[in-house]
């Protein structure tokens, strides 16, 4: 008998554990945000919370350019001169903005709009936050 009320449990325990599975994934919404469009020019630089000079950070964008179809634009510094003008891919997702530039790996950091100013924040030999003023 003991060994039939075994079977029993194993044989239930078998069909329960293969119904079929409904996991939930996680609902991610990747957007662009509709507040980022538009010409930020950089005005500060943070580095642990002291402003520091743009020259401290080599390939910091001095200006960036937000379009609505998810495309945008990048100016960096050399020498004192505005270049190095490359395109780029972008979306955000809450509170993270990603930026892909063709041949290079995403660069993800936390951003905030607000006021007419655009920061991103991200840790690179500390703790870094770029402030932006919209052109």
């Amino acid at each position: 008998m003991y060994k039939y009320i075994s079977l029993v449990l194993v044989l239930v325990f078998i069909i329960i554990g293969c119904n079929k599975d409904n996991p939930t994934e996680p609902n991610i919404t990747v957007t662009n945000d509709q507040a980022l469009i538009g010409t930020w020019e950089l005005t500060k630089c943070k580095l642990n919370g002291n402003v520091v000079s743009s020259e401290n950070f080599s390939e910091c964008p001095i200006k960036i350019e937000f379009n609505e179809s998810g495309i945008g634009i990048v100016w960096k510094e050399d020498y004192g001169v505005a270049c190095g003008c490359k395109s780029f891919s972008w979306s955000t997702t809450k509170d993270q903005l990603t930026i892909h530039e063709e041949n290079e790996y995403p660069f993800v950091s936390t951003y905030v709009v607000s006021d007419g100013t655009f920061s991103i924040s991200f840790v690179d030999e500390g703790n870094v936050e770029l402030v932006y003023t919209k052109q």
